[in-house]
């Protein structure tokens, strides 16, 4: 948030390579420091990016999301399973078989 108030900001980490030059040069003329220079409510409704038609969602941007949720499901169904397992154990040693 430092570096937008500061007017230094970049679109070089790997979760911007799906974005479209017309969506960066958007948020590039948005984020002006300079009011007088800003986008105004018009010209931002009228920008190249906002303007088409086109709705299509980057293919790559979605199955790079399919993929770390199906690597966050995978590790929480694993914790759980870990966790199970642990319990189990716990509950095994405290039981006094001489009793069953």
């Amino acid at each position: 948030m430092n570096n937008v108030n500061s007017g230094k900001f970049s679109f070089k980490y790997s979760s911007f390579e799906a974005v479209s030059e017309d969506a960066k040069d958007f948020v590039r003329k948005l984020l002006v420091r300079d009011g007088t220079q800003r986008l105004t409510a018009r010209q931002a409704l009228q920008h190249k990016w906002l303007a088409e038609t086109t709705t299509a969602q980057s293919t790559t941007e979605l199955s790079v999301t399919g993929t770390e949720l199906k690597r966050y499901v995978i590790k929480k169904r694993w914790t759980k399973a870990v966790n199970t397992i642990i319990a189990l154990r716990r509950m095994g040693a405290r039981i006094d078989f001489d009793l069953v």
